[in-house]
């Protein structure tokens, strides 16, 4: 579903599309970050505290309709505080011109309103770009004023399941009734509730439109049944067969809210009787399929009273509602079983700065594993290869072949996002802190530090971070116990030394210096010019490419994978690699 994702946003079949949005100065988040969209469907994760709801809400703030400020807004108690306006950006294209265009939205103290966010002229400071002027004869674009680019035409949908409440529990479980002994309260609501419910039975028996009833209107939506499609969907998700499910939305129970009455097994029953996850899933799976297409889904923490196979379930719907409806999706999560079987492009994974408590997105690109360890998770027992890129993918499989099919399953052998420097400083302490044993990260030759350490027992505590940035090539990145930007004491000793001990058994190189090169070393050719450019340069011979048309990567990926294709399994470089591989194999 997800390639099928791709090759439809490559077709720009989700416009209009937020490309990204970036934060100049916005919450406790870095300033400058910017989160890419290039996939359909895409996940924010990390612990608490690293402002995913804020991030969402940003989101909801960036078309043009929307204010940020109805959701977060100054307080005694809670101030709004900084140097600056507080703001973000958001780009997409622009369909009456094709171009890039940036829309801002700031915080503005209005007299009546001190926590407006309203749309702004470009700031240069912030990187925008100056508008063209326009000519006095010109039309202007329907997406820009004289002075700015409008916000994203774009209609949003926002669920936050924490919250994601029945009438019945808004009534009995957070609204005050009246004073009185706390023994009593409880009684007094289910009689209530009791005296108030045959109104709501008739509502749903009678299609009422309106009932006015001691001075207030009642019925805020009459009662639907949900389609076919929507009952099939949300009988998927929840494992459970429903013949049919309906909805009010009212006021009986003096706060307004919405009544579900499911139908399954013979049996009929509403939400005070139906799980939390029936009632969030039935209301999630309604909005969502009736949200007009090509709207912006935000999602925060949908995962909230599913278990992992209802989680699952949830994702290839809406990969589905966003394939066939042309929908934009983003969601907040802890779960793992949301990320899972996510594309790397699709995952964008927050940590708190160890240095001053900010909010840093680690990449735009982040393999599930990643997710997994900052979200506390171990990771899973099969045994696993990870390469910078998919060349060197190419290269392992290659090598491993004549070990035979058994090796080949037992064997996954992944590219990790963000080349070498991702792996070192990213993945590598990731890996080592969760604890996985059945990995193997295997760098570019290059790579290689010129004094590799022997025995991490000898390294002294003091020594341990120059030793780590050596072997690394780079200052990893942990994941601190503390509070306000201190780690506690010792933890990053410790830490470091498990970072230490972890790649001087799980860390290798492959030989040569890059698979571009070792490939070209392979093939005993001579070649005077960069292997990169030598493989390009190739590619265009290959296809007859004339010198002012291009040439791809993945069109360079076939090239050299055809030249792969005609080398020997006994090449000495293969059986190096191979070698490795069955040592790999072999480890308990």
């Amino acid at each position: 579903m997800h390639e099928q994702l791709a090759k439809m946003m490559k077709a720009n079949k989700f416009e209009p599309f937020i490309r990204y949005i970036r934060f100049p100065y916005f919450r406790n988040i870095r300033e400058g970050t910017q989160i890419d969209f290039t996939h359909p469907v895409t996940v924010l994760v990390g612990p608490n505290g690293t402002n995913k709801t804020a991030m969402l809400r940003a989101l909801q703030g960036c078309p043009d309709t929307y204010n940020v400020g109805n959701y977060w807004f100054s307080t005694d108690l809670d101030p709004i505080e900084g140097t600056s306006n507080h703001r973000f950006i958001h780009g997409y294209v622009a369909n009456s011109t094709g171009e890039m265009v940036e829309a801002i939205k700031m915080r503005i103290k209005k007299p009546d309103n001190p926590d407006y966010f309203e749309p702004s002229r470009p700031i240069v400071r912030d990187g925008m770009s100056r508008l063209t002027r326009l000519k006095s004869d010109a039309p202007v674009p329907p997406e820009r004023t004289q002075t700015r680019w409008k916000a994203i035409p774009k209609k949003v949908t926002y669920l936050d399941f924490r919250s994601e409440l029945s009438a019945y529990d808004k009534f009995f479980y957070h609204l005050p009734y009246r004073p009185g002994s706390t023994s009593a309260v409880n009684t007094e609501k289910k009689a209530f509730i009791r005296r108030r419910s045959p109104h709501v039975a008739h509502a749903f028996a009678s299609g009422l439109r309106s009932h006015h009833w001691y001075g207030a209107e009642r019925i805020v939506k009459s009662s639907t049944t949900v389609t076919e499609e929507q009952c099939t969907w949300i009988s998927d998700i929840l494992g459970r067969k429903y013949e049919q499910i309906r909805f009010l939305t009212h006021r009986y129970f003096n706060v307004e809210g919405s009544t579900v009455i499911l139908s399954a097994f013979g049996m009929k029953y509403s939400e005070a009787f139906a799980g939390s996850g029936e009632f969030a899933v039935s209301m999630m799976v309604k909005k969502v399929t009736e949200a007009p297409n090509n709207s912006l889904i935000l999602l925060d923490e949908p995962e909230v009273s599913l278990h992992p196979g209802a989680q699952r379930r949830l994702m290839e719907f809406l990969a589905n509602q966003s394939k066939t409806k042309g929908h934009q999706i983003v969601i907040s999560t802890h779960s793992p079983e949301i990320v899972q079987g996510l594309p790397a492009n699709a995952i964008k994974v927050f940590h708190v700065s160890e240095a001053d408590g900010k909010v840093d997105l680690l990449s735009n690109e982040s393999d599930p594993s990643e997710a997994f360890f900052r979200l506390g998770v171990r990771l899973t027992n099969k045994k696993t290869v990870y390469v910078e890129d998919r060349l060197a993918v190419a290269l392992v499989k290659k090598a491993i072949r004549p070990l035979g099919e058994s090796a080949s399953l037992q064997l996954h052998i992944a590219a990790l996002p963000g080349g070498a420097n991702g792996m070192q400083a990213r993945f590598v302490p990731a890996f080592a802190l969760s604890g996985t044993e059945r990995s193997l990260v295997l760098l570019d030759g290059d790579q290689q530090p010129n004094e590799k350490i022997s025995d991490p027992a000898n390294v002294a505590d003091a020594d341990l971070e120059s030793v780590v940035r050596a072997q690394l090539g780079s200052d990893p990145q942990l994941a601190l116990n503390g509070s306000n930007g201190v780690a506690t004491e010792g933890d990053k000793t410790k830490q470091l030394r498990t970072v230490l001990e972890w790649l001087c058994r799980h860390v290798d190189y492959l030989p040569g210096q890059t698979p571009e090169e070792l490939l070209i070393e392979m093939k005993d050719l001579v070649v005077d010019a960069d292997a990169k450019d030598y493989w390009k340069s190739r590619t265009y011979q290959a296809l007859d490419r004339a010198v002012w048309e291009t040439v791809n990567s993945d069109e360079i990926f076939a090239e050299q994978e055809r030249a792969l294709g005609s080398i020997d399994d006994n090449d000495p470089m293969l059986e190096c690699i191979r070698a490795r591989m069955r040592a790999f194999l072999q480890e308990d």
